[in-house]
């Protein structure tokens, strides 16, 4: 009898798992598996275990009975020893101890969530309560002899169920003082699990079979015979509610409508004998929890056969006959699978002895052998008993070597491809198949099929793709084909790949489907003169290989591919997108892929591992749920942070001297989260997302301060679908001599500092305009005064002296140096005077000074002064010197030059002040003049002084022109 075996995958201590014994298996609100073990907590997404978010609990590799989830997504688990410990929903662990005279040892057997806050808990000998952040005690027994087992709550009536080795009992949740109530008909049962079926029927599974309770009337039941006596570990209801009985010895029975629709046992696929627990996750994968590992389920309606305790491997052929009925060929043995009973032939012996089967085929009337040596016909009707089995072609015979392919007509006729040649089978009659061409053709052919056009195309496994014509019959009535064009790899022109071809199919629209080894599959688009268009599929494309033993198309128009990684399918949605789907090693099949057949509801598979029967519904591989990325651990400086990771939508800051930090990160996808890639980029560091890999970690060090946001996300491997993006918002600190107050800190004290020298420079400049004054005043007062009275006694001493010569000379001159003494106190005077600090008052006392000299003189003369320069402030120095230089220059001019015409010019050139004296006089030879003459010498001296420029040029009879020029912006 054909035994169905269903597709696990079982997880074990070497695929990271921390123990291989499952209490409970439970899912958190981010997708993640929590497994629950006999040495600690597991928690899995997929691809990967982590066996190190519950130290308490994994350090000592302590016992865990069961994990539960609250309303909002917490994850309680009762430990061994470490009493319950909480995982919040930002991934804080929070663990209740009770007081040793209280709890005992901390042994949690059971626990149950009855609000988002508050959990029952129970030990051997007790029920508590954790109520926040407080724990206490609802009722103690007395004695440790294991009541509490187990523990279910009644939210309408507030009770709490319990079973144990005492039996079934309740706490009833209205009365005053909690005294248990035992049910009789329990009584001495050991009661392993309760589950409410509903909110009047209780089930209960014990160590003497299943029951199910009326609460509202306490009526006890047995319903099904087949788990009467069965030692049962766990139950479960499923999101379809669907009920599943874990035994201990006995599988795992599945309950819907009150009746058992399923068995799984080891022998229908299970690894072991028996199960501890079964849970549905968000995917709908079923997971088993067994002492032997953790064992996943993809699929309730796909399977594989084995025969006699046995996979069914190395299936290198089978077919289906008219009746449904399918024929399996391992080479040596026939297998006949009818309503999933299996039988078996030895086809060595008999019928076809000395002979390996190499394929069969099936039409209304015959069944086809096809063998090493030759050719087996027998009716239809005759199934097994080979009474009418007859040979029709002997092959050796006919000189048929090595057959590679055949096809069976529309009008009966059999077509045999072989190394020799093309060959038909038609009225009992086998002939050579005579090729029409314009040039030699070598053919070897692989496959042959015949096109809507009347074409027939023939692959050859060395030479390409030919297409013929038929061109009816030569004289001995064998079929003739007339070469039309042959498509060869290879060449520089060539649109596909036709070296090595190894199948051929035509699709429901009249596409041909070519595999070439080693390049993939192409969808050829054909007229009847030739190839309009070629599709490529590839492993670029999703393919898992690029060697195609065969092509397939189901009736639901879905397209197979045979390939050396296990068998993909391509399907086409709604909407027109294409997409590949894989049924390898990976999710419960095999890998190298012999041949597929597809059915009405289900594509029968063979494999080098096994014989497959795959439901071709689609639906059930349709996951609607984002694939989120989660960031599982953030290191800073190479260890783990904490803060860091459970820091929820706040940045998280971290200190300058700490700018080295990584993220581990990971899809939770549990069906097929083997094909995850992952992309990332950090913002305000990274330019652009990085590559999609499996890489499953970032790291960046040495990070400027500043604000940065990580981002993530993933996508299902040759899926283009947008995923989202997951964000991790952190600042690098700078050091304090970066920071906005230590800068803002420092701008103000600069600016004191400035102001501070601004306020002296003022106050400096104050000190120096009041002492400017209070010398000009001293000078007035005192020397002028007394100047002015020496001025006045020469002249009253003038007029009273005798007449003497000498002595009218000598007052003379006193007066004279008086008055040259006063002249110049004056000067001294005006230079000191801040008032005179603009360009105007310089002009001024220029002009005061130049016009009565020019006057005595009779001397024509002009003053030029620009209106714009008149507010320009001018330095006392620089003031000063010009006054004295411009002074000494037309003293000179009246004296020497014997001028007719003079001109005294005031102008700026860029910040240069620019003095120009010219005369029409009779001029001198410079070259001639004493060099250390006083008045030159004390005009260049006070121009360089100022750091000015001094300059005279002058010619006999030519006039002369001083030049002096200063800069004073």
């Amino acid at each position: 009898m054909a035994q169905k075996r269903y597709l696990f995958h079982t997880y074990t201590l070497k695929d990271g798992l921390i123990n291989n014994t499952i209490f409970s298996i439970n899912q958190d609100n981010k997708g993640y598996l929590w497994i629950t073990t006999d040495g600690g907590i597991s928690r899995f997404d997929g691809a990967y275990f982590d066996n190190t978010l519950v130290p308490q609990v994994n350090k000592t590799q302590a016992f865990c009975q069961l994990v539960d989830k609250s309303p909002s997504g917490k994850m309680a688990f009762a430990t061994f020893m470490e009493g319950v410990i909480v995982k919040e929903e930002n991934d804080k662990l929070k663990q209740y101890l009770r007081r040793k005279k209280q709890l005992g040892k901390n042994v949690v057997r059971a626990l149950k969530w009855i609000s988002d806050n508050q959990i029952i808990t129970s030990e051997s000998r007790n029920l508590n309560m954790i109520d926040g952040d407080s724990i206490y005690q609802i009722y103690d027994c007395g004695e440790n002899r294991n009541m509490f087992q187990t523990i279910e709550y009644d939210a309408g009536e507030g009770d709490i169920w319990f079973g144990g080795l005492d039996g079934l009992g309740v706490i009833f949740g209205d009365k005053k003082v909690k005294t248990p109530f035992f049910l009789p008909e329990m009584k001495d049962v050991f009661v392993v699990k309760l589950l409410f079926w509903d909110k009047n029927t209780l089930l209960a599974g014990t160590r003497q079979g299943y029951y199910e309770i009326n609460i509202k009337s306490y009526t006890v039941t047995q319903p099904f015979p087949e788990l009467a006596n069965q030692k049962i570990n766990h139950l479960y209801r499923d999101r379809q509610n669907n009920i599943w009985v874990s035994c201990v010895t006995d599988g795992v029975y599945q309950i819907r409508d009150k009746k058992i629709v399923r068995h799984i046992t080891q022998e229908s696929g299970l690894p072991t004998s028996g199960a501890m627990c079964v849970f549905q996750d968000d995917e709908n994968n079923y997971w088993f929890g067994t002492e032997s590992g953790l064992c996943r389920l993809y699929s309730l309606t796909d399977f594989s056969y084995a025969y006699n305790g046995e996979q069914l491997t190395d299936i290198s052929h089978f077919s289906q006959d008219p009746f449904k009925h399918l024929w399996l060929s391992d080479r040596s043995t026939l297998y006949f699978i009818e309503k999933d009973n299996v039988s078996d032939e030895n086809i060595i012996q008999a019928p076809f002895p000395f002979t390996d089967l190499i394929s069969s085929s099936f039409d209304k009337e015959k069944c086809y052998f096809f063998t090493e040596k030759g050719l087996f016909t027998m009716p239809s009707y005759e199934k097994t008993r080979w009474t009418g089995l007859k040979k029709e072609i002997d092959f050796a015979e006919n000189d048929i070597q090595d057959l590679k392919c055949y096809y069976n007509d529309e009008d009966g006729t059999l077509w045999l491809g072989c190394v020799s040649g093309l060959y038909t089978y038609r009225s009992n009659r086998l002939q050579k198949v005579k090729i029409l061409s314009d040039k030699p053709l070598q053919l070897r052919p692989k496959t042959i099929l015949k096109d809507r056009y009347n074409s027939y195309w023939i692959g050859d496994y060395t030479f390409g793709l030919h297409r013929f014509k038929s061109d009816d019959e030569d004289e001995n009535g064998a079929l003739v084909l007339q070469h039309v064009k042959s498509y060869e790899s290879l060449k520089p022109d060539s649109a596909f790949a036709t070296a090595w071809i190894q199948d051929m199919m035509l699709d429901h629209s009249g596409n041909l489907w070519i595999s070439s080894l080693y390049t993939g599959v192409y969808k050829l688009q054909i007229d009847v003169l030739d190839v309009k268009k070629a599709t490529l599929y590839s492993t670029k494309n999703g393919l898992s290989s690029n060697d195609i033993a065969q092509i397939a198309e189901g009736k639901d128009r879905t397209f197979w591919f045979a390939t050396s990684n296990g068998a993909d399918r391509l399907v086409t949605d709604k909407n027109g997108k294409e997409k590949i789907l894989h049924y390898n090693e990976k999710n419960g099949f095999g890998r190298k892929v012999y041949q597929i057949l597809p059915d009405d509801s289900v594509t029968y598979i063979s494999y080098e591992e096994g014989f497959f029967a795959v439901e071709n519904r689609l639906d059930k591989y349709r996951i609607d749920k984002p694939l989120r990325v989660v960031i599982s651990n953030i290191s800073i400086m190479g260890k783990p942070d904490s803060a860091a990771l459970t820091s929820g939508n706040k940045v998280y800051k971290i200190p300058y001297y700490q700018n080295f930090i990584a993220f581990d990160f990971g899809a939770v996808r549990l069906r097929d989260n083997e094909g995850v890639d992952y992309q990332y980029k950090l913002e305000g560091i990274d330019k652009g997302w990085s590559e999609y890999s499996a890489r499953r970690y970032a790291g960046y060090n040495s990070l400027p301060a500043g604000k940065y946001i990580f981002k993530v996300r993933a996508r299902m491997v040759n899926n283009e679908k947008d995923e989202p993006v997951t964000e991790y918002h952190f600042q690098v600190t700078p050091p304090f001599y970066r920071t906005v107050w230590f800068i803002s800190l420092l701008a103000i004290l600069a600016g004191a500092v400035i102001y501070y020298i601004y306020f002296q420079r003022i106050k400096n400049l104050l000190k120096l305009q009041k002492l400017r004054v209070k010398i000009a005043s001293d000078l007035h007062d005192d020397i002028g005064s007394t100047l002015s009275s020496i001025s006045i006694m020469s002249d009253l001493l003038q007029s009273q002296l005798d007449n003497s010569s000498r002595s009218e000379q000598m007052i003379r001159e006193i007066g004279s140096n008086a008055h040259t003494m006063l002249d110049s106190m004056d000067d001294i005077i005006w230079s000191v005077n801040p008032s005179n600090d603009k360009f105007q008052n310089l002009a001024l006392r220029i002009r005061e000074y130049a016009i009565p000299l020019f006057e005595m003189k009779s001397i024509r003369f002009s003053i030029v002064t620009p209106e714009e320069m008149n507010s320009l402030p001018i330095p006392m120095d620089v003031r000063r010197n010009v006054f004295l230089i411009a002074k000494e220059a037309i003293n000179n001019l009246v004296k020497y030059s014997e001028c007719s015409e003079a001109r005294v010019e005031f102008s700026m050139q860029r910040s240069l002040l620019v003095l120009t004296v010219v005369d029409d006089g009779k001029g001198f030879d410079i070259s001639s003049v004493k060099p250390h003459r006083n008045g030159l010498q004390n005009m260049k001296d006070r121009a360089g002084h100022i750091h000015g420029n001094f300059s005279i040029s002058s010619e006999p009879g030519k006039g002369t022109t001083v030049t002096f020029s200063v800069k004073i912006i």
